[in-house]
């Protein structure tokens, strides 16, 4: 569940909300969206997803809305992105919220989302924003480009690579020594299967088995196999019993000596990977990017408002809709008045340096998302559409 982004409360993993009120400095940011890029280089493709039951029309009604969105995007929804690899799920829930796996492709939305809807533009307000969070590769470890793109951060981030390159090299050094002790001993595997503890280290036994049938294993492989024996011996360790039972097995007293030969080594370059992370995560920011107050933790949900915002353009839809939701959601707070006020006057919202900027903020950005790129978007701004086809949202929601 990790890779979840939220649309508008929080993230799945409960990184917090600022919600929708204003908290922390009022700050702009320099993290823009450049139009025409509706997607960020991936190279590894989403993984298979299930999708729900065909019969169920809410899930039907929010995928005739979703199709409008990616048949309008053919450019950015292809191959590896490609409108058949993404899979929704309707919930039934009273918070209005929905979220995006960017791993696997899959989209829920609740069912106070489609409740609290009056158009068709503004489910596909919603969806376009989680759309954009999977098509823009929205992992934890992602770095805005901008910043990414900083030469310390650049020299950094090759150390770090280069680190990392020795760490699985040096696991993978151990492989053959550990696989003869195992190919001599063939009971160890046999005497796992009476632990204790077998139930928590069942899988690593069976994926260390696998590996080691294969002819010509990779370097990666190799190194899970480390990992896995690695994962045995301390999970094991922490049961008396098992432990006990393991120093009468010759084999395992050798895969031990193994393990606590690497200690060293390994040691030093995981102390040596930490440093350089954090390096990497107290380079003041304001060195690098003004990108403002809170951007650090949540311009993955700029990002996706901006660029759904263009997803949903292209789909033909309402300008003005866009925002419905956080406008909806700002209407059930007591700071409506307040944020009203300050996008009257033209000053800027407080963000807020939670998981999600404030809804007054949000509302404000794309405004100004509007402004930055007005010869691009001057054309979509006429679009009109509201509707995909009358009466459906209603009948869905009169069976909610």
């Amino acid at each position: 569940m990790m890779q979840f982004r939220a649309y508008a409360f929080t993230v799945l993993t409960s990184l917090g909300s600022c919600m929708w009120v204003s908290c922390g400095p009022a700050e702009k940011s320099e993290l823009d969206h450049t139009f025409g890029v509706t997607s960020r280089a991936r190279t590894v493709p989403l993984a298979s997803c299930e999708k729900q039951g065909g019969s169920d029309p809410n899930v039907q009604y929010v995928q005739t809305v979703l199709d409008s969105l990616t048949s309008a995007n053919p450019a950015t929804f292809k191959g590896l992105l490609a409108s058949s690899k993404f899979c929704l799920r309707v919930i039934e829930s009273s918070e209005l919220n929905a979220s995006a796996d960017t791993t696997t492709g899959i989209i829920q939305m609740n069912t106070q989302a489609l409740r609290e809807s009056i158009h068709d533009a503004d489910v596909a307000a919603i969806l376009a924003h989680e759309l954009a969070h999977i098509t823009m590769n929205h992992v934890y470890t992602l770095e805005h480009d901008k910043v990414a793109k900083n030469s310390n951060i650049e020299a950094l981030n090759s150390q770090l690579t280069a680190n990392e390159r020795k760490e699985l090299e040096t696991k993978a050094g151990y492989f053959p020594e550990l696989a003869d002790i195992l190919k001599k001993d063939v009971g160890v595997f046999k005497t796992l299967t009476t632990l204790e503890s077998y139930s928590d280290i069942e899988y690593a036994v069976n994926l260390a088995q696998i590996t080691l049938k294969l002819s010509s294993p990779t370097q990666q492989e190799k190194s899970d196999f480390f990992d896995q024996l690695d994962y045995i011996d301390s999970e094991t360790g922490a049961n008396p019993k098992d432990h006990t039972i393991l120093d009468k097995s010759a084999g395992w007293k050798s895969i031990r000596l193994v393990l606590e030969k690497s200690f060293a080594p390994l040691a030093a370059l995981q102390s040596k990977r930490s440093e350089l992370i954090r390096q990497i995560r107290t380079i003041p920011r304001d060195k690098i990017i003004d990108d403002g107050a809170g951007a650090e933790r949540n311009w993955k949900e700029q990002e996706a408002d901006e660029v759904g915002f263009e997803l949903y353009l292209r789909a033909g839809y309402k300008a003005d809709r866009y925002t419905s939701i956080d406008k909806i959601m700002l209407s059930k707070r007591a700071t409506e008045k307040e944020c009203n006020d300050l996008l009257t006057k033209g000053e800027v919202p407080a963000r807020g340096s939670q998981s999600h900027p404030s809804s007054c903020w949000r509302i404000f950005n794309n405004n100004r998302e509007k402004t930055l790129h007005t010869k691009e978007y001057a054309p979509f701004l006429k679009n009109s559409k509201l509707t995909i086809k009358a009466g459906e949202l209603e009948k869905i929601k009169a069976g909610l």
